[in-house]
């Protein structure tokens, strides 16, 4: 092995030799080698600025999920009819985020990551003012489409913010970049939409806010983030980095992904499981993935999922958990509200309040997480615990009932703690055990996982939740109906009119306040049951986690001051890294 000196004289000379074959496997040790002929990391106020710019990148993709989601249900209402339509809104950008991560990973691995995340603002922004300007709920979804576009280049900006720190605060950096992520993402998202609403703004308000906050994102980037030009475009013309990219394998991807979210979204609502809208999807989306898989495996070595990746199990682990952790934050944005609204309130402010009682502790957990991740040099032991505590409360959460409200409440604080592991630790591990200058494309993997774990998950707990509603509210509220004498032909509209807006009940003549309340919980009752079997389907997969968790291997020797992208590099700066 040469001297350190050496190593410091010839930085530029063995980076270049080792990388001049963009599709030959860079090995570890060289970028590890290459790591300790930079002095000691300074922390300047460019890097600072550029994470702060960077995290409100990754919080804008999250308000423009967590927002609208939790406010479906009032937009359906603007839009009589189209309930059937309804997961759409929801689906639309998560039909994006299956597809389209794996194209944006690629290229700006390659060509850098500045201009992914500024053109997601702008077309997040159209996305935004379509929506909130739309007359009729085609327009909103193909609003939602369009951000979605948007949400797959800004997320980009986690990847971008792990090169320019040193390797091991990388754990460090996601912990703090969601913190931010869930301040100004997950909680102001749902408290924007739902003061919007509570204040007679509407939910269009809700999608401006969203739209302002692109173009703030824009700017912020614009500004403060500029970096130099990426490893591989230093060491290779524009054009043999075209022919480097793995056309192929992403196009399978995006195929294979986008034919099975499209059954996962039809089926159960608006066609049967059995039907010929749903069956041929449901074969060629997964044929399609199979092939993609083998492929990658047989037909190229250097491709999405390139082959040094799995040089640790780890990887194929973290996908796993970045599949279950999709499955519980779509989920839960999803039928968190939901359940507060069909068990406890349906007043858009008091759903939002019961809806931060998990988002939250998750503030607290990613300071936790990261904090242990970065002081342990250890992956495993995180997620061990974080698997368990999830498996076990989430069968608690099953207990839940229209009467404590106390107890659900505290379930949800527990959860959304110990889930913000399984957002951060899963994302920094992606960083450390792939290569670092293909630290986008590791990440975007991970992400379609996330979002096919998210199609997936509300798929079964819809087919689930509704399933088992179809009988246990009719159970509840019919024999109530019968005793305040509403005639056997009405039970179906007032069951449909209590499940939606209970507070029209005060319309059906007949019906005293006593009787109305008494309707009402027993439809609360009844849905109750539809819940405890969607968080039982919880459960089960943070118990496959747990499993899974003691296969992790170590990362410590990964955990090192490789800065791949630094902003203020104390050596001298050659030509050709020019800020891009």
């Amino acid at each position: 092995m040469t001297s350190h000196n050496d190593q410091k004289t010839d930085y530029n000379a063995i980076e270049m030799k080792n990388i001049s074959q963009v599709t030959l496997p860079l090995k570890y040790e060289l970028e590890d080698t290459l790591s300790k002929t930079t002095n000691s990391y300074r922390l300047s106020w460019r890097t600072i600025g550029a994470f702060l710019a960077l995290s409100l990148s990754w919080a804008v993709t999250t308000f423009a999920v967590v927002g609208p989601n939790s406010s479906i249900g009032n937009i359906i209402a603007d839009f009589p009819g189209e309930e059937s339509k309804a997961t759409w809104i929801a689906n639309a950008g998560l039909f994006c985020l299956v597809t389209l991560p794996t194209f944006n990973g690629t290229f700006s691995d390659r060509y850098g990551k500045k201009w992914f995340v500024m053109g997601g603002a702008l077309f997040g922004m159209v996305g935004a003012i379509v929506s909130g300007t739309a007359k009729n709920v085609e327009t909103v979804i193909g609003g939602q489409a369009i951000g979605g576009v948007g949400g797959t280049m800004t997320i980009v900006g986690v990847a971008a913010s792990m090169e320019i720190v040193p390797a091991k605060y990388r754990g460090a950096m996601i912990a703090a970049m969601a913190t931010v992520n869930a301040s100004a993402g997950v909680i102001t998202g749902t408290l924007a939409f739902a003061a919007c609403i509570q204040n007679g703004l509407g939910w269009r308000w809700g999608f401006y806010i969203l739209a302002i906050f692109y173009g703030v994102v824009f700017a912020a980037v614009g500004v403060l983030y500029s970096p130099p030009a990426t490893r591989l475009r230093r060491a290779q013309p524009f054009k043999e980095l075209l022919k480097s990219v793995d056309y192929i394998g992403i196009i399978l991807l995006a195929l294979g992904g986008a034919l099975l979210t499209i059954p996962l979204v039809w089926g159960g609502s608006l066609y049967s499981w059995n039907s010929a809208h749903v069956i041929p999807f449901l074969i060629i989306g997964p044929f399609l993935l199979i092939t993609f898989g083998i492929y990658e495996w047989k037909g190229r070595a250097d491709g999405i999922l390139h082959h040094e990746f799995f040089d640790s199990i780890s990887f194929p682990i973290l996908l796993v958990y970045g599949f279950v952790d999709g499955m519980l934050l779509y989920g839960t944005s999803l039928y968190i509200p939901n359940q507060m609204r069909q068990m406890y309130t349906t007043e858009p402010l008091g759903v939002a309040i019961g809806y931060l009682c998990f988002n939250g502790p998750i503030i607290a957990g990613h300071f936790f997480w990261g904090f242990v991740m970065t002081k342990t040099n250890n992956i495993r032991i995180s997620l061990l615990v974080a698997s368990l505590g999830l498996t076990l409360f989430c069968g608690l959460a099953t207990l839940a009932n229209p009467r404590n409200l106390a107890l659900f409440e505290g379930m949800l604080a527990a959860i959304g703690f110990l889930t913000s592991a399984t957002q951060v630790i899963p994302t920094a591990g992606v960083g450390l055990v792939v290569p670092h200058h293909l630290i986008a494309t590791g990440n975007t993997v991970l992400g379609t996982a996330r979002a096919l774990g998210g199609a997936l998950g509300i798929a079964i707990f819809t087919t689930v939740y509704n399933a088992k509603t179809a009988i246990s509210i009719p159970a509840a509220v019919i024999p109530v109906l019968n005793k305040v004498g509403i005639p056997p032909q009405m039970a179906p509209t007032i069951i449909t009119v209590v499940t939606n807006a209970p507070q029209a009940l005060a319309q059906v003549p007949g019906l005293t306040p006593e009787s109305i309340d008494e309707i009402i919980y027993a439809s609360r009752a009844g849905a109750s049951m539809g819940f405890t079997n969607v968080w039982f389907c919880f459960m089960a997969a943070s118990a496959v986690c747990f499993i899974l968790s003691f296969f992790l291997t170590d990362v410590k020797d990964r955990m090192t001051n490789h800065v791949e992208s630094e902003l203020d590099p104390t050596r001298t700066v050659p030509k050709d890294v020019a800020p891009v």
